[in-house]
């Protein structure tokens, strides 16, 4: 999804890949990865738009829902500010 971390690496892995010539794969890739959106959106719906059933109901401590929270908040920030990260990873793939 656009905001997020990962739609950031897709892009430029592809942008890279369409620069390379490889138009062809980069079509199965996108083509793949609208496929597999269905599948991450049928556990979406599954966990957050169905009622639960009542024997599978457990609360969660604070601590896990902290965690969940921050993690969730890191992917959000490195996809809006991704450009320090690359920069940090380009100067980072200079020493190698």
């Amino acid at each position: 999804m656009p905001p997020l971390a990962g739609f950031f690496a897709k892009f430029f892995a592809f942008s890279a890949a369409v620069n390379s010539g490889y138009t062809g794969l980069v079509v199965v890739a996108v083509l793949m990865s609208a496929v597999s959106m269905y599948y991450y959106l049928k556990v979406t719906v599954a966990m957050y738009m169905k009622p639960p059933a009542p024997e599978q109901s457990y609360p969660a401590p604070g601590a896990v829902e902290a965690v969940v929270f921050l993690m969730a908040a890191g992917v959000m920030l490195a996809g809006v500010f991704a450009r320090p990260i690359l920069a940090i990873a380009a100067e980072a793939s200079r020493w190698f």
